[in-house]
């Protein structure tokens, strides 16, 4: 007996009492690339193989940013990936005999944008300067895609990861940050970001043992694309 789900909007059948990782398998979905929401409840990825589908159920894949960069060598991290992504030539921004335009593809970054980048490096950073260890609190006030590339850098460390952001930031956004295990504290939304960077200073005053990279002051941000970006 077949039963209809509505999967990322679309009506489609499956067979009765169809689990998720089930419902993966048949449409060629490997869980790590995804999010799922079940009737506007995230699912475990430990939960997929016991929750079982029925009729009528809402279900919609919420897909990670990214590819990772362009390598065809076997990497011992994830964070080995970031960087090295491709340029293209812009051929047809310029005249013929006119120099060349090259435009970087930072979306091929793993977590799908330019800032894994300045994470990574600012991560590092601290690391070296003794100002994280294996114990500590990353917590940064971020609307954007630095909270993916710090919420995926902290899931590969180990760092405990806990990241501000104003309530009218989407649940796609939210989805990710908590799917790379990152605590998501969002804050009035008629406060705009200041709230959400006066929660983290509080956050930052509350929990022993933290650090906040400051993407906008902290010096390993510009230093990281004067040393890798061009290559």
């Amino acid at each position: 007996m077949a039963i209809a789900i509505y999967l990322n909007g679309k009506e489609e059948e499956f067979a009765e009492n169809i689990s998720i990782s089930k419902l993966l398998e048949a449409k060629k979905i490997r869980p790590e690339v995804v999010t799922v929401e079940l009737n506007d409840k995230i699912i475990e990825r430990d939960k997929y193989q016991l929750t079982l589908l029925k009729g009528d159920d809402r279900l919609e894949f919420v897909y990670y940013m990214g590819g990772g960069a362009v390598n065809t060598r076997l990497a011992n991290s994830v964070l080995e990936l970031i960087g090295n992504t491709p340029m293209v030539k812009l051929n047809r921004m310029v005249e013929p005999d006119m120099a060349q335009i090259l435009a970087k593809l930072e979306s091929y970054n793993v977590g799908g944008s330019v800032k894994d980048r300045i994470c990574l490096s600012m991560i590092e950073d601290a690391e070296r300067k003794g100002l994280i260890g294996p114990d500590s609190t990353i917590i940064e006030p971020t609307s954007g895609n630095t909270g993916i590339g710090l919420a995926m850098i902290c899931a590969v460390k180990g760092y405990r990861c806990m990241l501000t952001m104003p309530e009218t930031m989407s649940l796609e956004r939210v989805h990710i940050l908590k799917s790379y295990g990152a605590e998501v504290i969002l804050t009035p939304g008629i406060d705009g970001m200041l709230g959400s960077i006066k929660k983290a200073e509080e956050l930052l005053q509350k929990i022993p043992n933290s650090f906040m990279p400051q993407q906008f002051k902290n010096e390993a941000n510009p230093e990281i694309h004067r040393k890798t970006t061009a290559k």
